[in-house]
């Protein structure tokens, strides 16, 4: 778990530039949260992931190469100490449990 008294990293992952761009907006306004690293897509998100060790990984649902949820399940597998939070506009509460099962915080 991440301490208080120092800087938070994020690892961003959606593969649109638009979202990609207000979310580092919005995270790096916030207090000691730092955008380290951002992607377009799954795969590279699992591989800048490992090489960053972010706090916390924000990634999309819908990815080229690799979805949110097969990030999470690789992370998962690989046990990297990151905590992941899953972006969607898809409302199914079937996707929800399944981010969830996957050790998804959000």
């Amino acid at each position: 778990m991440t301490s208080i008294d120092h800087e938070i990293h994020v690892v961003i992952a959606d593969d649109h530039p638009v979202v990609r761009h207000g979310l580092r907006q919005a995270i790096d306004a916030a207090p000691k949260f730092k955008v380290v690293g951002e992607t377009g897509d799954g795969e590279a998100a699992l591989d800048q992931i490992q090489l960053l060790r972010p706090d916390i990984a924000v990634v999309d649902l819908d990815m080229p190469k690799l979805d949110g949820l097969g990030v999470a399940r690789e992370l998962q597998r690989k046990r990297l100490p990151v905590d992941i939070v899953i972006l969607s506009i898809h409302g199914e509460e079937d996707l929800f449990h399944a981010a969830m099962d996957l050790g998804s915080k959000g």
